[in-house]
């Protein structure tokens, strides 16, 4: 025995181990020894035909004692064994019990600690500040679509002004060619229009006109 043994103080779980190991080795050498006892009870057995045949009466109610004798031994051997069988079982619900306090113990503690470190309000604070965070985040998100809702419009507004200005140059251009060339809105036709009775030769009779001025 060392010095760690010496000083070792054995748990209830290693207590009951070893007891189980004990009841186990004493069912052992119980089962060995009705195992002796049933070879010895054949023996006698032989024994009791052999002199039965040899008349001999006496010897045969001898041996009938000892094998009675022989039989009730070897029966309340195996009434012991089945006791420390069940007082083995026992104390394995013992210690599986024992074990499953334990294990009870060790999550009670864990809960207790975590219990513990759980700061409610804290959580609740932070919950809060999170939702708040989230909103503006949406709220920022909303305001980012619509800035980049409105460049696009934007663009659609340039686009929309620079064919005024087009068209307002191109206004401004054939006012003055109509001004030089000494045509009036009343002396040119309108496009998409029909003139009534107005004839072939009438018409020619104008660009003409119109051409002569040009030069």
């Amino acid at each position: 025995m060392g010095l760690t043994d010496l000083f070792h103080r054995e748990t209830p779980q290693e207590k009951i181990r070893k007891y189980r190991r004990q009841l186990d080795r004493t069912c052992r050498d119980l089962d060995r020894e009705r195992n002796k006892l049933t070879s010895q009870e054949r023996k006698i057995i032989m024994e009791m035909k052999k002199m039965a045949k040899q008349d001999q009466v006496d010897a045969v109610r001898i041996m009938a004692r000892d094998l009675v004798r022989t039989r009730k031994y070897g029966q309340k051997m195996y009434r012991m064994r089945t006791q420390i069988q069940g007082v083995s079982l026992r104390m394995q619900t013992m210690q599986s019990s024992s074990q499953l306090a334990d294990a009870m113990k060790n999550v009670t503690k864990a809960m207790r600690s975590m219990n513990t470190k759980m700061n409610i309000p804290e959580m609740q604070k932070i919950m809060r500040e999170f939702e708040k965070q989230n909103e503006m985040m949406g709220m920022k998100e909303e305001m980012m679509n619509d800035a980049v809702d409105d460049a696009m419009d934007d663009d659609g507004m340039e686009e929309e002004e620079t064919e005024q200005e087009i068209q307002k140059v191109m206004d401004e251009a054939g006012l003055d060619f109509r001004t030089k060339i000494g045509i009036t809105d009343t002396t040119l036709p309108q496009r998409g229009t029909e003139t009534q009775g107005e004839t072939d030769e009438e018409l020619d009779a104008r660009l003409a006109a119109l051409k002569t001025s040009m030069k």
